[in-house]
């Protein structure tokens, strides 16, 4: 390796003409966040190119040297440090990647920077030299000083080798420097057999298969792109089950593992942020904070769990929903941008918490005590799947603790205040809305962050508390998969709109806000979103009034025109699995008996049991028996609700899939909200809509049916 101090020469070569190609690296990271204890142990090997336009921009400043910092890639979420070579995101925490100004290559790829500017500078010097077979070049390559020296001819470059290197080969970490002509160069081992005989007269096919590794070429090639499928791993949390192997396969390689996580990076940073050539910075108007569930702590050991791939693919999912639907792009500011902006919010990283680490006390006499890790007190059977729950299920126990959760709440308001500051720094006079999306544990964060936020707030205030209250309004409030309304049952507490009875204060204090008998949000609509395959995802409606307990919650609409298709694409999706776990359902379902069986069984019915006796009038009068009652919701319950939601409704449900049966379906009904296309496009016609609480009069909800309760699968 070489110096820090080399670094600094693209100062001295800014001057040169040079049609240079800025690269990121996507495998290896340079460093990730403190919590991940991560340590880079080898350099990238896979890099991409910033597109024309951010290629343009980093060149520009590069040579100009007016700025050093650039904001890139995909929604300019992205910091790219010119100076420093590195690359990280502007919002949340995440891991830093490498950044070259790639002159030379070697199959395509930016070869080391510090490399590049000495065989740069070398190059200029001797460019006027090169081309001619008798004037090749020879240097001397020393790894631990970074210098070229060149190598003083005798009668001939052969002989010159032979009796420099004849005795040496490979005992040192100097290396041959071959200025083979004006845009070739080769980087050898102190071999001199080697270097014979890539000056002998071989064929030029066979030169270049022997010697393609050590070759290096002066300029960028575009090549076209890489079809090829690098494996996608998760779509989203847990989404590919590999935390099972987390607690079933305890005798992983760990170079596998960690071959496995390069490759999940790859592909998140080639399929996340790599943007489109387009020198156009989109407009925002509105802020999308989302905030996390339990077991987030994973993402520090497994590259599976991660949310923030999972906000990208919900980021993506907002911008095919404005594409695919008409009605959506005449709301929109433009058909092409819905002027949105998702970010992260992760809480858990800064917690402090983990199995593995004993915790500190403060003991009065003692001083510092120390208690036992967790792990210390885990029982050695099972001890792997322990570990898995105490990664997921103790984010509940800590949040219900009072010294924890006082700590989360700080966190997340300072975190949500951070990113809202920074946004505005990079996007001066900025005077939109923020809206909030929380996920199962997340969503109840947000949910005590909103109750306790005080009416008589003033953001001007100098005094201003930034680790306690947030120093913006909140206009949308999405909980998606929220165990809200059983954490308020089991604290005895109802949900209501901010009234005279329930006004909260900046001289009050949090903990008794929210446990008071009535709490509120303090935002404009407050959403309740739950698959009904999830067993997390509860309902709020009753808690707000006793009168919705009687009404089905309302249903999200398919984003597809034709919800049908939707769930036919879902059959498709199937694959080679549909066919099995379609067997195995209906089996159970038959009493264990086989398809064929069961249709046998249907064959030796009597015809007359196929056909109906009805009449037609009959027939319709069932049919219009079996529809859905709808009844209008008292006025007194609509004034209420209507001012936690202009729609008069708070629970909304998506659509259950054609074979959401399994438990493994119902996991995935809880981990997969952001990547659903009914949810996203729901949420996005919901930011997008004018909105008036005034204009809704009258309402009317689907009554409960007794065939509602379905256990049949239990």
């Amino acid at each position: 390796m070489f110096p820090i101090s080399v670094r600094r020469q693209f100062s001295v070569l800014s001057h040169l003409r040079v049609n240079a190609r800025w690269f990121y690296a996507v495998d290896v990271p340079i460093s990730k966040p403190e919590q991940f204890k991560y340590t880079q142990t080898k350099p990238p090997q896979k890099f991409l190119p910033f597109n024309d336009s951010d290629n343009s921009l980093l060149e520009k400043s590069f040579k100009d040297g007016d700025k050093t910092v650039l904001q890139v890639l995909e929604d300019r979420l992205f910091n790219c440090d010119i100076k420093s070579r590195q690359l990280y995101p502007i919002y949340w925490q995440g891991p830093v990647y490498e950044v070259r100004r790639g002159i030379w290559f070697s199959n395509g790829t930016p070869i080391d920077q510090r490399l590049s500017d000495l065989i740069e500078k070398q190059y200029q010097a001797l460019k006027d030299k090169l081309g001619m077979e008798e004037d090749q070049t020879l240097f001397e390559l020393d790894d631990k000083t970074s210098e070229l020296s060149p190598i003083e001819k005798s009668e001939n470059l052969t002989t010159t080798i032979t009796e420099t290197f004849g005795s040496s080969e490979s005992q040192s970490p100097k290396k041959l420097v071959l200025f083979k002509d004006e845009k070739t160069v080769f980087i050898l081992p102190k071999s001199s057999k080697l270097l014979i005989q890539l000056l002998n007269p071989l064929a030029d096919e066979l030169k270049k298969s022997i010697f393609s590794d050590y070759k290096i070429e002066r300029g960028y090639k575009a090549k076209e792109k890489d079809k090829s499928q690098v494996n996608k791993g998760s779509t989203s949390a847990f989404g590919d089950y590999s935390f099972i192997n987390f607690f079933t396969d305890t005798a992983i390689d760990k170079n596998a593992k960690s071959d496995q996580a390069e490759e999940k990076m790859e592909y998140h940073m080639k399929n996340d942020f790599a943007k489109e050539d387009k020198d156009t910075k989109r407009d925002i108007n509105h802020i999308v904070l989302c905030c996390h569930g339990i077991g987030q702590s994973l993402g520090t050991k497994l590259e599976s769990v991660n949310f923030i791939h999972d906000i990208n693919i919900f980021r993506k999912g907002l911008a095919t929903a404005l594409k695919e639907d008409s009605e959506l792009q005449e709301i929109s500011p433009s058909a092409s941008n819905h002027g949105i902006q998702v970010l992260p919010v992760i809480w858990r990283y800064n917690l402090g918490f983990s199995i593995d680490e004993p915790i500190s006390v403060i003991d009065e006499n003692d001083g510092v005590k120390k208690l036992p890790s967790v792990s210390d007190i885990t029982v050695d059977a099972l001890r792997p799947l322990r570990n898995l729950l105490g990664n997921v299920v103790l984010d509940i126990l800590l949040y219900y603790d009072s010294w924890y959760k006082k700590r989360i709440l700080s966190s997340v308001v300072q975190q949500c205040n951070d990113v809202y500051d920074k946004f505005l720094q990079n996007n001066p006079g900025w005077n939109g809305k923020v809206s909030f999306v929380g996920h199962s544990l997340g969503s109840a964060i947000f949910f005590d962050i909103l109750c306790k936020q005080p009416d008589n707030l003033n953001f001007e205030d100098p005094n201003f508390d930034h680790k306690r209250y947030l120093k913006f309004k909140v206009e949308n409030y999405f909980a998606l998969g929220s165990p809200l309304g059983v954490f308020s049952l089991l604290k005895r507490q109802n949900i209501g709109p901010r009234s005279e009875e329930n006004l909260v204060s900046v001289n009050d204090i949090d903990k008794e806000v929210l446990e008071r008998p009535c709490v509120g949000p303090k935002c404009e609509n407050f959403y309740n979103i739950f698959h009904p395959c999830d067993s997390i995802g509860y309902r709020v409606e009753p808690l707000i009034r006793s009168e919705f307990t009687k009404f089905k919650p309302s249903p999200v609409p398919f984003a597809n025109k034709s919800g049908f298709d939707s769930q036919l694409k879902e059959i498709t999706d199937f694959g080679d699995e549909f066919g099995d776990k379609l067997t195995n359902n209906i089996s159970k379902l038959f009493g264990n008996k086989s398809i064929g069986e069961l249709l046998l069984l249907d064959s030796k019915k009597p015809e007359t049991e196929n056909l109906s006796s009805d009449s037609p009038e009959e027939s319709h009068k069932k049919s219009s028996s079996s529809k859905s009652t709808r009844v209008d919701i008292s006025a007194e319950s609509l004034k209420v609700i209507k001012q936690l939601n202009y729609s008069g409704r708070v629970d909304y449900c998506l659509s259950e899939g054609l074979f959401d049966i399994s438990i493994i379906n119902a996991i995935k009904a809880h981990t997969t909200y952001f990547e659903n296309k009914d949810l996203t496009a729901f949420v996005l016609r919901e930011l997008l809509s004018p909105k008036s609480k005034e204009q809704l009069v009258s309402k009317s909800a689907v009554l409960m049916s007794s065939g509602d309760d379905d256990n049949e699968w239990l």
